[in-house]
């Protein structure tokens, strides 16, 4: 009879080991790209949603708010259309927004606008228009001061499906995908 070897056996053993480290090493490898996928997706969602509210900010800062030259007395934008592309003189300019529209949790004619994943404006009203990836809502308010003379403007961008929101509270600016911007003006 042939004399086995201890070590006989040992060879299997040894290779169902290293496979199952190797499966197991590349199933955790599979699931950090998956998240790694997901949170360079998100970012991306998250930049250009603060980007698309910058540019609503200016455009907003953009509009005349200042005391006339001529006579010393308020004036301001109170005709530019904000909500389509290109800008037309049917619209609010910088007159005080509704109530709906203050609050920035619902879509208010005049006061939204809705765009493609490029940024590039689809259009406006209560519902998005298909292909829509961000909802740009903004606000206009005169704060309470002594001469009146100082505007908040909001924009708040949500990126469409970046993440559920719960429809029993407001968005938050913490919320992700949703970028929130506010500033106050006052007039020169």
């Amino acid at each position: 009879m042939p004399h086995r070897s201890s070590t006989d056996g040992f060879a299997l053993f040894e290779t169902l080991i290293a496979a199952t480290l190797l499966i197991g090493l590349a199933t955790g490898i599979a699931h950090v790209v998956s998240m790694t996928r997901a949170a360079v997706g998100a970012g991306g969602a998250d930049t250009t949603s603060t980007l698309l509210a910058v540019q609503k900010i200016e455009e907003l800062r953009s509009l005349t708010w200042a005391f006339h030259p001529r006579t010393g007395g308020p004036w301001s934008d109170v005709t530019t259309d904000l909500a389509t592309e290109p800008h037309t003189a049917q619209g609010r300019g910088l007159r005080d927004a509704p109530a709906a529209a203050a609050g920035l949790d619902t879509n208010v004619a005049g006061y939204v606008d809705f765009l493609d994943t490029g940024g590039a404006w689809l259009g406006t009203g209560r519902e998005p228009p298909p292909g829509t990836a961000y909802v740009r809502r903004w606000s206009v308010g005169a704060l309470a001061s002594p001469a009146g003379d100082v505007l908040a403007l909001q924009v708040i961008v949500i990126a469409v499906g970046a993440a559920p929101i719960a429809p029993e509270r407001p968005l938050r600016p913490s919320d992700p995908g949703v970028a929130w911007i506010a500033t106050l003006r006052a007039r020169r």
